[in-house]
């Protein structure tokens, strides 16, 4: 076996890399103008790397985009996204410029170039279904201050006029995608992933005739409860790195499986959907898609976690969680076909 010689420096490829905070003080306070008063902390690494940004200015969240996951354009469509919504007076946590007027910057790791964009931090008690705890609450707590600020959002939203093109939260995107990265992963359970694309091209064929008349625009595309801020009575959302155009009744999906998913029912939904009916009209046939969109959704995670494994790991992609994901969709299913049947 050979060793490399002692003078070969060359770095070898990575896949990702985590960038020292030190660096990325200096690209806040060069790029974004921002008077760095304490070391950034790594708050979260996954599909984006986040930090916690200190300032004179106040409290923020930098995050690097990894390298290939959002072209420049997907990132601009999400940050212009929230800078309209923010001066619409929508609950959100807003993106922070650059001196020079762009919404984010870019910066040259190991594996390739990687975008960096900065937001406010939202203020209030982080929210999450779950044990609640003196700095979390669940949504259900919240649910009808929940359901009232993703209507304000998709109100904002409304007149939203992209300047760049963003993927769109479509059959594509949500099935398509995710059902040949979950049959290339699981490809030891043909039957099973089989039965998967069957039921979702049914659910497709239902909800086919509703889509050319269904509520469309700029969606949050991961209101699961966990992307929020409980403040004064408000919901604060943030983290928009899913987001693009799509059904509405997508985002209602979302909330819905998150709820279902944690043993809730009507005691959360209703109160939620008091809360979206006093700011924004839905249709019933919007509502009755919705669990036919939960079980998208479902396919969508699971179609994440698949094909995002290389940097992910591959350790809790066995044949135990497929089992436990399989039959979770089936109950969604169920259910969504016992309210399309109404339609």
């Amino acid at each position: 076996m050979t060793t490399p010689e002692a003078s070969d420096t060359t770095p070898l490829p990575a896949s990702h890399s985590l960038i020292a905070p030190d660096a990325l003080a200096d690209i806040a306070s060069q790029s974004f103008g921002l008077s760095v008063a304490a070391p950034l902390h790594l708050i979260q690494r996954g599909l984006n790397d986040h930090y916690a940004l200190s300032t004179d200015q106040g409290q923020f969240v930098l995050r690097l985009y990894r390298h290939g996951w959002r072209s420049d354009a997907d990132v601009q469509w999400e940050l212009e996204l929230l800078q309209h919504l923010f001066t619409r007076g929508a609950p959100v946590a807003a993106a922070i410029p650059c001196r020079d007027g762009r919404w984010f910057t870019t910066l040259p790791a190991i594996e390739g170039t990687r975008q960096v964009a900065v937001f406010q931090q939202a203020p209030g008690i982080y929210t999450h279904f779950g044990v609640a705890g003196r700095n979390r609450m669940s949504p259900a707590s919240c649910a009808e201050a929940f359901g009232r600020s993703m209507a304000e959002i998709h109100a904002a939203a409304d007149t939203y006029r992209a300047s760049t093109q963003r993927f769109a939260l479509d059959f594509a995107h949500l099935l398509d995608q995710p059902l040949a990265a979950i049959q290339q992963l699981f490809a030891d359970f043909p039957r099973q992933v089989e039965d998967l694309r069957m039921h979702t091209d049914e659910l497709r064929q239902h909800l086919a005739p509703y889509l050319g008349t269904a509520d469309h625009g700029a969606c949050h595309g991961d209101m699961s409860g966990g992307n929020s801020t409980y403040w004064h009575g408000q919901v604060i959302h943030f983290d928009f790195d899913c987001a693009g155009p799509g059904w509405r009744a997508y985002d209602l999906g979302v909330f819905y499986w998150s709820l279902w998913l944690n043993s809730h029912g009507d005691d959360v939904w209703q109160p939620f959907l008091r809360g979206y009916r006093a700011d924004r009209r839905i249709a019933e046939a919007d509502l009755l898609c919705v669990p036919a969109f939960a079980a998208l959704r479902a396919i969508w995670l699971m179609g994440l976690w698949c094909a995002n494994a290389p940097h992910f790991g591959y350790h809790t992609l066995h044949a135990d969680y497929f089992a436990r994901e399989y039959q979770r969709f089936h109950e969604l299913y169920t259910r969504a076909k016992q309210a399309l049947g109404a339609i």
